[in-house]
């Protein structure tokens, strides 16, 4: 019970006051942490997630980086989490995010193609991280 109180703590709050982000961290990689979060607007629990720039980007490609998000942002697409707000947190050197939650499951299992791939995308030089 004291566990799940400690989740819920707000740890910290985006500058319009919307999206508050909880202690609980769903997910952590070597540039990204991602916390459950609530819109307070919309009433919904959301993705807040935490890229670190400190001492990782810098100049032109911190610059693409925030264009990508942007881009994210713009995006409707029933296959792409949607990207609902982000900004640049300088004081503590994190770019911030916030997307829709994903409550269960994977995204391999959303998938609409969630079979084992074709071997000609396995061999296509577009595919080249499958290799």
């Amino acid at each position: 019970m004291v566990k799940e109180k400690e989740d819920f703590q707000i740890m910290e709050t985006d500058p319009d006051g919307r999206y508050h982000r909880y202690k609980e961290k769903l997910g952590e990689g070597s540039f990204k942490s991602v916390y459950k979060a609530f819109d307070s607007e919309m009433g919904i629990e959301v993705a807040w997630n935490q890229v670190k720039i400190k001492g990782r980007l810098f100049g032109e490609a911190k610059e693409r980086f925030m264009e990508e998000v942007n881009l994210l942002q713009k995006m409707r697409h029933k296959s792409i989490i949607e990207c609902y707000h982000y900004w640049e947190d300088p004081e503590h050197e994190h770019v911030n995010f916030i997307t829709e939650l994903m409550t269960s499951g994977t995204l391999k299992s959303r998938s609409p193609c969630n079979d084992t791939l074709p071997a000609q995308m396995l061999t296509s030089p577009t595919m080249p991280q499958l290799r």
